[in-house]
This record gives C-alpha cells, structure tokens and sequence, in this order.
C-alpha cells in the first residue's frame, strides 16, 4: 500500500510539473524612441527670455535666444527618451526626459548654477 501511495504522489507529481507552462525571462520594458532629427523646441533661458532649440541630423544644436541665432552652437545625443545637449563648448548642459510633446531636464552650466529647464515642442517629423 505505501509502495502504491508512493507510486501516484510521484506520478501525479510528473504530470503537474511537466503540465506547468514554461514562462519566458522578465526583460527590460521597451524604450520608446523619439525622433529628435531636425525637430524644434520652445522654452524660456534662465533669465526668461524665449528660447528656440533646433537639434538637428549631424548631432549639432542651432539655439535662439531672443532674436539672436545661434547656428551649430552646440552637440546633442539621444537614446530613448533621453536627451543630452551642450552649448557654446560646455559652457551649458542640459539632460532631460521626453514624455509626449513636453522636454524637462536639469540644467548647469561652468560657473556651478543649476537650474531646471522645460521645452515643449513645435513640430512633428
């Protein structure tokens, strides 16, 4: 009898494990990308003056401040949502987050100030 009882519990055993699905490894989550080629931003400058940021396909950044332009004053690179940008040789960085058509980020520039920073989108590729 207890050779029996043995014999099922095993058995039965077997059959829930092998019945079990497999399930596939947890990945990371997929990034969604954002097309930042040629696209244009508006925000404000530290000192509050309208500011229009242009990334373009090379990786170089036309800014103008006020009325002033600014053509391939600066680099920027991108992975996912993700935004790196510098100006004027370093002077200024920015790294920021795309979420919709909003761009938020922290700024710094060499003399230490901080701030934050937000853009929002002019245009669709």
């Amino acid at each position: 009898m207890r050779l029996g009882m043995l014999f099922v519990i095993g058995f039965l055993a077997c059959n829930f494990t092998a019945a079990a699905p497999v399930r596939k490894p947890l990945g990371p989550p997929p990034t969604e990308e954002i097309e930042f080629r040629e696209s244009r931003w508006i925000g404000k400058t530290y000192e509050g003056n309208t500011w229009i940021i242009v990334f373009h396909a090379d990786g170089k950044v036309t800014n103008t401040d006020g009325s002033t332009t600014y053509k391939n004053s600066g680099n920027w690179r991108a992975l996912g949502t993700a935004i790196h940008m510098d100006l004027n040789n370093k002077y200024y960085e920015f790294r920021g987050i795309v979420v919709g058509d909003q761009l938020d980020g922290d700024s710094s520039n060499v003399t230490g100030l901080r701030w934050k920073t937000s853009f929002r989108r002019m245009d669709r590729n």
